[in-house]
């Protein structure tokens, strides 16, 4: 989950700021938010790449019914977990393709 930050500034206060000063500050702010972007694309590619994997390597074959049957009741519970996070929506993968 990201988390915005709000830095309330009032239009006052900006406009009595010096013009290079203003500017800088949203600049600032602007490669703030660029930074944060990529940083978040390559984890998500990598989360939805992974998802992908377990999918079609693990759950989709006859492997799974042995392994997941010795899942204790965290493991079951996590397991589960995963599977609402990457199943029907799948916002990861929507994100990542978008």
């Amino acid at each position: 989950m990201i988390q915005v930050y709000r830095i309330p500034v009032p239009k006052e206060r900006l406009g009595a700021m010096a013009k290079n000063e203003r500017v800088l500050l949203l600049l600032l702010g602007y490669v703030s938010n660029q930074l944060s972007i990529m940083l978040v694309r390559p984890t998500v590619g990598a989360l939805n790449e992974a998802w992908e994997l377990v999918r079609t390597r693990f759950i989709e074959t006859t492997m799974a019914k042995d392994y997941l049957n010795l899942l204790d009741a965290s493991g079951q519970e996590a397991f589960a977990a995963l599977k609402r996070q990457f199943g029907e929506s799948n916002l990861l993968n929507k994100i990542r393709k978008n």
